[in-house]
Parts: C-alpha cells; structure tokens; sequence
C-alpha cells in the first residue's frame, strides 16, 4: 500500500502521514488463542 501512495503522490502532499502509520510488530506480545475446534 506504501507503494501505491508513493505512486500516486510521490511528493507526499496529500495527507502526508495520515495514511499509513509504521506498526513494529516486534513489540507486542504474541498472542495465543485457543479455537473451539483446536485439540491439542
């Protein structure tokens, strides 16, 4: 998605940093969920 805004709008002007903010995934926690139909 990045890169089609930077195709679109390689200046940036339209909402410049509105559109997508960076998630560092490696600071949260995984996560671990147990489904109704998981045996183990």
């Amino acid at each position: 998605m990045q890169a089609v805004k930077r195709a679109l709008d390689p200046r940036g002007i339209l909402n410049p940093g509105k559109m997508f903010s960076v998630v560092r995934i490696w600071k949260y926690p995984k996560l671990q969920i147990k489904l109704p139909w998981d045996h183990k």
